[in-house]
């Protein structure tokens, strides 16, 4: 707006959720941050009843009352009426998965008033059968714990500590469930958030079916695709197609793969590979936020668990929906 200096005859007002708890909103001490530009430092205003700009906080929104145009960002001090902040916890687990290898699935905590838009998409092959839980975050009462007595980690938690709730509005914890002790098909997930308050809730899940054949053994129960083509054309596997899946993985090929990975594709990948959301956001700061640098160090973390073939990494690279890249290794 020019000139800089001009303001508006009257005041605008503009009204915003926010996930803050408060025991008395109005009594909230607020500070509004305000720079002219991207080349100047924000400057902070303690909000009152006659300051300009000022803000009025409610227990669900808040307005703010602008008389000029300019980049702004809104605080609360930490105090005895700023006591917290909403979160909801949302389950996403995979949709009927086989017992081998563990299927993963994660507990997504955000902050109440994240607009729809902004929630990260579920992944195909995923879904959130109950939808999110609300609980509620008390500052200064430590880290919030998440536990699930059906995972490999039964009681020990998952910790988010408050310093990420201060700064972040989004936080992903990954479990594998122990299904080595899990003999139905058809069973709840307990999964338990703990920090001032306790919450406890269960979420449904399926695994593939298995059944008994004559001499006992047991397999998955499958059902055929709905592509009439390959109900008449079944695939058929050649030996040099089988003989390049069973073939080690090697740094090499985890070399030239971490090339070809997208800036889009990475967290899915990692999350693909067992590095949890929050370790894949450490490798990238690490590496300075080099896409390359870090996919190859979170693919070598996945190598060295164990031995590699290259059927595993297809498996992989198509569950985060770049297995075209497959074809990079040739």
């Amino acid at each position: 707006m020019s000139p800089s200096d001009a303001v508006f005859d009257s005041p605008v007002i503009v009204t915003m959720p926010h996930c803050g708890a408060f025991t008395k909103p109005k009594d909230a001490e607020v500070f509004i941050y305000h720079r002219k530009n991207d080349s100047t430092e924000f400057t902070a205003i303690r909000s009152t009843s006659t300051s300009s700009p000022r803000c009025v906080v409610r227990d669900r929104d808040l307005d703010i009352y602008l008389n000029h145009f300019s980049r702004f960002r809104i605080a609360a001090k930490l105090t005895r009426i700023f006591i917290g902040k909403c979160v909801i916890c949302t389950p996403i687990i995979p949709v009927s998965p086989p017992r081998n290898p563990m299927p993963v699935f994660l507990v997504n905590v955000r902050d109440q008033n994240v607009a729809e838009g902004q929630i990260s998409k579920i992944r195909e092959g995923y879904e959130d059968p109950i939808g999110g839980v609300p609980f509620l975050f008390m500052w200064r009462s430590g880290g919030l714990k998440v536990t699930c007595m059906e995972s490999t980690l039964k009681d020990k938690a998952k910790i988010i500590q408050e310093r990420e709730f201060r700064h972040l509005t989004e936080h992903k914890e990954t479990f594998e469930v122990d299904t080595q002790n899990i003999t139905e098909d058809k069973f709840n997930l307990h999964i338990t958030l703990e920090q001032s308050t306790t919450k406890t809730f269960e979420v449904p899940m399926s695994l593939k079916a298995t059944v008994i054949s004559e001499g006992g053994a047991c397999s998955l129960l499958t059902f055929p695709t709905s592509s009439p083509s390959a109900a008449i054309h079944p695939a058929k596997t050649t030996d040099s197609a089988s003989s390049s899946k069973t073939m080690e993985v090697t740094g090499a090929m985890l070399n030239k793969l971490a090339s070809h990975i997208p800036q889009s594709a990475y967290i899915s990948l990692s999350y693909e590979l067992g590095i949890e959301y929050n370790n894949a956001q450490s490798i990238l700061r690490k590496n300075v936020n080099d896409i390359e640098k870090a996919a190859r160090e979170c693919l070598g973390k996945w190598k060295d668990r164990k031995h590699r073939h290259v059927c595993d990494l297809h498996e992989v690279l198509e569950a985060a929906d770049i297995g075209g890249l497959i074809n990079s290794l040739t």
